[in-house]
């Protein structure tokens, strides 16, 4: 991933204001801006709530006084998964908590925002130097 970031920087990195425009990512001052989205029915707070509640990774009341964004969060914290059953690609718990924490060994940022029905949307922050040395 590491040289192919780098490719895709030397090639989209100087076209100009309208950076948005590039494949692979966004770059900004000193980082490359990864934005993965997709169009589907968004991450419903409320459900995520309960399978951490179920699964005993927060209490009731730790979930109770959570915001909406902080629910959504949870989906980073090891052992969480929404899947009824576990199958070979899901319910394991094993996901988005190892993609955060490779993210940040890297001394990148992960941050999700979602819309029921309209989707979800992931940014990832790295450093621009670590883009181009690597």
């Amino acid at each position: 991933m590491q040289s192919i970031m780098a490719s895709k920087l030397r090639k989209y990195g100087d076209r100009g204001a309208n950076r948005s425009k590039a494949p692979f990512g966004l770059k900004q001052p000193n980082q490359v801006v990864l934005t993965i989205e997709d169009d589907g029915a968004g991450i419903e707070a409320e459900k995520i709530k309960q399978s951490a509640i179920c699964k005993e990774l927060i209490t009731t009341q730790q979930a109770d006084s959570m915001s909406e964004q902080e629910l959504i969060h949870l989906i980073f914290l090891p052992g969480f998964s929404t899947a009824n059953a576990v199958s070979d690609i899901s319910g394991r718990g094993v996901g988005m908590d190892i993609v955060r924490n490779h993210i940040e060994k890297l001394n990148g940022l992960i941050d999700v925002e979602t819309n029921l029905g309209q989707g979800t949307k992931f940014t990832i922050k790295l450093p621009l130097t670590l883009a181009i040395v690597r």
